[in-house]
């Protein structure tokens, strides 16, 4: 199984395989993600990548990871209501399709 945790640590999503994880966030390979045994968590599209039972957390990126990103909510138009949140531009811009530049 496939940990995902918020950038302050708290496991927000659990996966049954490597591959679930990396479908989740529309990647046809789980090898994209560079996660290859139980003491690594890496960083990847804004979030922390772990298998369960692994207390592995990547300290030393997190600063830089937190000072880096910086959330994104999608709006109604009409009534203002957050309809997602995204941890960066980046993600934000994969999730709708839409480039970069044009999310403000």
């Amino acid at each position: 199984a496939v940990e995902k945790l918020a950038l302050d640590g708290t496991i927000i999503a659990e996966y049954a395989s490597k591959r679930d994880a990396a479908n989740s966030i529309g990647l046809k390979s789980p090898h994209c993600m560079g996660l290859s045994d139980m003491e690594t968590c890496i960083v990847f599209r804004g979030s922390f990548w772990r298998y369960k039972g692994s207390s592995a957390i990547p300290t030393d990126v997190a600063p830089r990871v937190l000072k880096s990103c910086k959330p994104v909510e999608q709006l109604c138009l009409k009534t203002g209501e957050m309809i997602a949140r995204y941890n960066s531009v980046a993600d934000a811009s994969r999730a709708v399709g839409i480039s970069a530049p044009s999310i403000s």
